[in-house]
């Protein structure tokens, strides 16, 4: 592109466009020395300045808002953070705000921005718009309008302002864009001359960095670096991986090594995040470390990395050593897991957008915090509003089938509103059922479909049930992408991680077309029934828990793919799903066979719940869990009783019933008494175990454990509007 005039620091060219601070006098503030650094080191984007000069100055037909908008590492904060310093200086008072920081609902921007509603000489700064996709639109409609008419407001993100902002007659006379694009090869020159390295060494870094402001300042820190510059310089494809490992250098042990993969791969990274992913290190100092770091930045939940560099880490660590790349994945997977599991209900739905993010296909937006929207248990009040909503969107037959649910299910639905309002604009119905009932199967055609296909493959055994994710509705945008999708999305996969007992779980979707791929993406099968109602047929999709448990389907989802349609994935083996009576069969033969080293080869047990996925030694693994819950028997007398038959005859291989009971010293009919309670007992643990699932510590032993998280054990689940 051709050269922009080159714009350099107050001590390299006179007659700024924008009032420059004077040098920092002798005893300034370390501040004041950051900052004169990035004066000097700042080049070009004199049209951008000149805009932002006139924004700040005012006037008849100066812009109201600014978006400044670009790719990653284009310089958008970097010019930022130069306006802010000149807005200041000109005794503005400036409201900055990064939306990185931005939870699940807008509570945070209104109490951060609140100082703009009320003072007309403030300056607004919104940066990175991409990380909340909702917070453009939230502050066209709902924020911006409230602001005093001199309040200057600044964004930038990567994407351009949406289409809203121009065909809005009121916005579009008061909104200036400014594109950021490549630096030019001239001013692309002066800014690594301004970082320090001599024009003998930028014919080569030029020619890699093209014009990308963070790229050549990293490049120029590494050559700058070096014992020599070279007059040459030939990047590979994976030059970047190679640039960053060589401005790290040296890291101080593997252990700072490790710390930086995981917080390439990890959206923020904190200190209880390293001690759970690498647990024999000492966090605090690795997390210390990688806060002084400087392409890492210090953000209100942790620390983030710069988005260039981030992905260059990851790719390095891709490209040298896959095996050790996917460990740091799997590491970071099992502790937002286990984390998953500990938080509440509120807490899990973010954790959920960190666990998928290290997973997310390239440049696919599913992956986006769940917005402005707010989400809560249905009340009394909001019955009325929820029929609407149905009616509206689906019509008045499937508003009469949400009333059946509201009065069968109050606890299954969830209302969205928008923050400020108590209206609700959305609800969804997760509802979890254990048997088919007359009066629903009457009323539901959807559900009716959904437990047809239950009976054909096999039905639900004791202690199982089945999740129907039966309403998502939304009229303003219909089973399209949106906050409140995105939404419902979380909290679904929230409510999986954490249910027990769960068999099947089934999706409804009006748009078999637009949403069939989808739910091919998310291992969710077509079931193939078209249950109507009203003048509408429902497509019905369903996953089966019982064969690709929650953490595998994790690994299958989010595994990257070039094309999402068009590859077949690699599944999971499938479970086999056993029936109560072969469950105790296999537990009895696994009992009979303990002391052959080769009895647990062939057993179906291998591969039920029983086994942690990916256990590296499954018959040790099903080895402990069968002693580990044998043992648990012995919490009461008739449970030991019980233990000290199956263990005698069993575990220590007395050769028939009769010498088992000799070795106890009990008579034959007590001995024989003992043995059917303790098998009968270690059937029922472990039969549990196999419905609900494991916990399983790691290292070389696992134990046994409930998983956690029962879907009755949360408040607002239980919570029925007082009728």
């Amino acid at each position: 592109m051709p050269d922009e005039p080159v714009t350099r620091s107050a001590s390299q060219q006179a007659g700024p466009l924008l009032d420059r601070p004077p040098t920092a006098p002798s005893g300034q503030r370390l501040a004041q020395r950051l900052d004169a650094a990035r004066e000097r080191a700042f080049v070009g984007r004199e049209h951008e300045q000149r805009v932002l000069a006139e924004a700040l100055a005012g006037g008849p037909d100066a812009p109201r808002v600014v978006h400044v908008h670009g790719p990653g590492g284009i310089g958008k904060s970097t010019l930022l953070r130069r306006f802010v310093a000149r807005a200041r200086a000109a005794g503005r008072p400036v409201v900055e705000l990064d939306a990185r920081s931005v939870g699940p609902s807008a509570a945070a921007l209104e109490d951060t921005g609140a100082r703009a509603l009320v003072d007309p000489r403030c300056v607004l700064v919104v940066d990175s718009l991409e990380h909340g996709p909702w917070l453009e639109a939230w502050l066209r409609e709902r924020f911006l309008p409230r602001l005093p008419d001199d309040v200057l407001v600044v964004l930038a993100g990567r994407t351009p302002p949406d289409v809203e902002w121009r065909v809005d007659p009121g916005w579009a006379g008061a909104v200036t864009a400014l594109a950021l694009g490549p630096l030019g090869p001239g001013t692309s020159a002066a800014l690594l001359t301004a970082a320090g390295l001599d024009e003998a060494g930028h014919g080569a870094v030029l020619g890699f960095a093209g014009g990308n402001p963070l790229v050549l300042s990293l490049a120029a820190a590494v050559v700058r670096g070096a014992e020599s510059q070279p007059q040459e310089w030939r990047p590979s494809g994976d030059v970047l991986a190679m640039l960053l490992a060589r401005l790290v250098g040296e890291v101080p042990s593997p252990a700072h090594r490790r710390a930086l993969e995981v917080s390439a791969q990890a959206y923020t990274t904190t200190e209880d995040l390293l001690r759970a992913t690498l647990p024999d290190e000492d966090a605090h100092a690795l997390f210390a470390w990688l806060r002084g770091l400087p392409f890492v930045e210090a953000v209100p939940h942790g620390l983030h990395p710069h988005d260039a560099v981030r992905e260059a880490l990851a790719e390095d660590l891709r490209w040298r050593d896959p095996e050790a790349f996917g460990a740091v994945r799997d590491r970071l997977t099992q502790a937002l897991l286990r984390r998953l599991r500990a938080v509440d209900e509120r807490a899990a739905i973010s954790v959920v957008g960190e666990l998928l993010f290290p997973f997310r296909p390239d440049g696919d937006p599913s992956w986006q915090r769940e917005g402005e929207v707010r989400s809560g248990p249905l009340t009394e009040a909001d019955v009325p509003a929820v029929l609407r909503l149905a009616a509206t969107a689906e019509g008045p037959e499937s508003a009469a089938i949400a009333a059946h649910w509201v009065a069968r299910e109050p606890q299954a639905f969830r209302v969205y509103r928008w923050p400020g309002s108590d209206e609700p604009v959305a609800f969804s119905a997760r509802l979890h059922l254990d048997a088919p009932r007359t009066d629903d199967l009457a009323v539901d055609p959807v559900v009716a479909a959904a437990w047809e296909h239950v009976a054909t493959t096999g039905g639900l055994r004791p202690g199982e049930h089945v999740a129907v994710t039966r309403f998502a509705v939304h009229p303003e945008r219909y089973q399209q992408p949106s906050a409140v999708m995105s939404l419902v999305l979380w909290e679904t996969v929230a409510d999986i991680s954490r249910s027990t007992g769960l068999a099947h779980c089934f999706c409804v979707y009006r748009d078999a077309e637009t949403w069939g791929p989808v739910c091919r993406y998310w291992d969710l099968a077509d079931v193939g029934a078209r249950p109507v109602v009203g003048a509408d047929a429902y497509a019905l999709y369903v996953h089966d828990w019982r064969h690709v448990p929650f953490a595998p389907w994790i690994e299958l989802i989010m595994s990257p793919l070039p094309e999402r349609d068009a590859v077949e994935r690699p599944r999971p083996e499938p479970r086999p799903v056993l029936a109560r009576a072969d469950f105790d069969a296999a537990v009895r033969d696994a009992l009979r066979g303990w002391r052959r080293r080769d009895a647990l080869a062939s057993t179906p047990l291998l591969r039920t719940r029983l086994v942690p996925p990916g256990a590296t030694d499954p018959q040790a693994a099903l080895r402990a869990v069968l002693h580990a819950t044998l043992g648990a028997l012995r919490a009461d007398e008739a449970g030991r009783r019980g233990y000290d038959a199956v263990s005698a005859l069993h575990l220590a291989g007395a050769p028939t019933q009769e010498s088992a009971a000799r070795r106890l010293g009990v008579p034959f009919s007590t001995f024989r008494r003992h043995l059917a309670l303790g098998v009968r007992r270690l059937c029922d643990a472990l039969w549990e175990l196999e419905v609900h699932g494991l916990q399983h510590v790691t290292g070389d032993a696992h134990t046994p454990v409930p998983a956690s998280g029962d879907r009755g054990s949360r408040p607002d689940r239980e919570s029925r509007p007082n009728r």
